[in-house]
């Protein structure tokens, strides 16, 4: 289990966010969490070109702002909502916070921003692109720096969670067997080791996170396997189904788990897919783990094998203390905006009591003390008749529709007070153009010297060669890391070297673009699997002839 390494993959573009989160003073933990996505964004844009194709976006955008305007309008039925606004109004509201705050007019509706006091809470809405591809990297990164003497276990990788919290008794759905695409059955269970399909009713899903696409449920029925449509299949007919799902998808392979039924309580939740809780938990400035809000996910599509709401399911919100459920609203705004009390006589929603609730809530403090690092995580759970199981950790959690649960903004919340907290640090410390530790001068230098305006010029066009020297102390001889840090700088066209000091510590000069200098030096804190880094220094150095990047024995 080896450190998460970083990609330099750019995130998904938001123009309008991109611009205002630099120009405007944040005034809300919403704000803080938006600057860092737009922060996270631009230092991923390595070139002038990718840079101007942000502005001129910005530009276009009261285009494609118009455009999707006129889509939603026609896909939500306004006289049906309970407004007291004007169609006028909401239009002109709806311009306005995609212009200045990248909310799209489908999160107007979907998180019922025409209401009454809409707008103002509209100001702590937290955008779910913002947050999933620029403000959790960033966190990632600080919570990595801020507890590098941990080894990270990837929550996203499905089987080396699952293994990690079977190896500490935390209970999981397990992940009995891995279909690859050349048919090849890989056991991850014991109970399951003869890697032959087991005689049970099965859940399969492809071995990547994809809000529940591509997901099957295969019941045991008569001594075969049946799905909720009524195809009928012998052991070897599904696995040789399940080869060729393999073989389709991008993932290359298909993971087998149980199919696990929710508690007797709770099974009127459940047309084929088994409802689940969602539990936000974060991780305080004193490193405690708080637990926020949580939510129940539900199918209502007969055709649906999962419960999550981007595949059109419902969601109520849970009341913490209590364990009880609100009103549920649909995931799909242009199928319904309306809260419910109870579906049907026979299902009734509002105050139903979740069993086992404060063992799951223990649950999840539990298991995310082993993730220090992972400052905000999203669990799935099941609540079986023999209590919480865990289903899999998010750390990039979906925020949207547990916003529109509550009813509630992240921004309001305080998960969302956290994660602006630990991105504010995260900026200060990590993402400034300041480097090293000490005072400046003695340890620490800032990469970006010269007025306010020389400064944002040459970040924006990226010409600001630098050369600095730097040592790393801590357990970094032995571990691989000057190779580690080669790789690293090639990667990044960073040349210089790096060698050994007899104090046990590593130097290292580095010349290349301040930004890719800031970069490298962030991935330093963290280095390769077995390092330990305790502190970096830094100065200036003198300027490096040489190309490449070598490494001094």
């Amino acid at each position: 289990m080896g450190k998460k390494r970083t990609k330099n993959k750019r995130p998904n573009m938001l123009p309008n966010l991109l611009v205002f989160s630099l120009l405007r003073r944040p005034k809300n933990a919403a704000d803080i969490i938006h600057r860092t996505y737009a922060v996270c964004y631009w230092q991923h844009c390595r070139t002038l070109k990718s840079r101007l194709k942000v502005v001129i976006y910005f530009l276009l955008s009261p285009l494609f702002i118009l455009k999707d305007i006129n889509k939603w309008s026609k896909k939500v039925d306004i006289k049906t909502l309970k407004s007291e606004k004007t169609a006028v109004r909401q239009y002109m509201e709806q311009f306005y916070l995609s212009f200045f705050y990248s909310i799209n007019a489908e999160n107007y509706y979907l998180q019922e921003f025409y209401a009454k006091e809409g707008l103002q809470k509209a100001r702590y809405f937290v955008n779910k692109g913002a947050i999933k591809n620029g403000t959790y990297k960033i966190l990632t990164k600080y919570g990595q720096y801020i507890n590098n003497q941990y080894e990270v276990v990837s929550l996203g990788k499905k089987v080396e969670f699952s293994n990690f919290c079977i190896n500490n008794k935390v209970p999981v759905v397990p992940i009995i067997q891995e279909i690859l695409s050349d048919g090849t059955i890989i056991a991850h269970h014991s109970k399951y080791i003869n890697k032959e399909l087991p005689e049970e009713s099965l859940f399969c899903k492809p071995n990547i996170d994809n809000e529940g696409q591509g997901a099957e449920i295969w019941n045991w029925v008569n001594g075969r396997y049946q799905n909720p449509q009524g195809d009928t299949l012998s052991k070897n007919q599904l696995k040789a189904y399940l080869k060729n799902l393999a073989q389709n998808h991008k993932s290359g392979s298909i993971l087998v788990q149980p199919l696990i039924l929710p508690h007797p309580k709770l099974a009127v939740f459940r047309k084929n897919a088994t409802p689940t809780i969602r539990v936000l938990s974060y991780v305080d400035e004193a490193g405690h783990i708080e637990l926020d809000q949580a939510m129940l996910r539900f199918s209502i599509d007969t055709n649906s094998v999962v419960d999550n709401a981007s595949a059109g399911g419902m969601v109520a919100p849970i009341n913490m203390n209590t364990g009880t459920l609100g009103p549920a609203i649909h995931s799909d705004v242009s199928v319904s905006n309306t809260r419910m009390d109870k579906l049907s006589d026979d299902l009734e929603i509002r105050g139903v009591k979740i069993p086992y609730w404060a063992e799951a809530l223990s649950l999840v403090k539990d298991v995310h003390k082993n993730f220090p690092y992972r400052l905000v995580v999203g669990w799935d759970i099941v609540i079986t008749d023999k209590g919480p199981v865990l289903l899999e950790g998010n750390n990039q959690a979906g925020i949207c529709f547990i916003q529109r649960a509550h009813g509630k903004t992240i921004g309001q919340t305080k998960t969302g007070q956290a994660m602006a907290n630990h991105a504010d640090k995260a900026l200060q410390v990590l993402y400034n153009g300041v480097i090293g530790e000490g005072q400046f001068g003695q340890g620490k230098i800032d990469l970006y010297e010269g007025s306010t305006f020389k400064k944002a010029l040459s970040w924006f066009i990226l010409k600001n060669e630098k050369t600095i020297e730097l040592t790393v102390s801590g357990q970094v001889q032995n571990v691989g890391y000057r190779n580690w840090l080669q790789t690293k700088a090639k990667s990044l066209k960073v040349s210089g070297w790096v060698q050994n000091n007899h104090d046990r510590t590593v130097t290292a000069v580095l010349k290349g673009r301040a930004l890719d200098i800031e970069w490298l030096v962030r991935e330093c804190y963290i280095g390769p699997k077995k390092a330990k880094v305790k502190s970096i220094t830094v100065k200036w150095g003198e300027n490096y002839k040489d190309n490449g990047f070598r490494i001094i024995r």
